[in-house]
């Protein structure tokens, strides 16, 4: 009932943990298409199931044949 929207007589609170997995994603994919961003060489906080999540998310389609270039590499304690 807590993390039901408010339109749907929840209280509109959401859920932490799919929130925090969310952010960490995106932390990864931004460090994984802009290479060249500022801070890029600062450890993520992140884990085995970030880590997998966003494996398991991201799609390449290479259409002109080029290479594609998969550097991220993580390794974690």
């Amino acid at each position: 009932m807590v993390a039901k929207p408010i339109d749907y007589r929840g209280l509109g609170i959401i859920e932490l943990h799919a929130f925090s997995r969310a952010l960490h994603v995106r932390l990864l994919w931004f460090q994984w298409s802009n290479p060249e961003r500022p801070r890029n060489d600062t450890e993520l906080p992140i884990d085995v199931a970030d880590l997998a999540l966003f494996n398991t998310a991201m799609v390449v389609t290479v259409r002109n044949r080029l290479k594609a270039s998969f550097n991220l590499a993580f390794k974690l304690d």
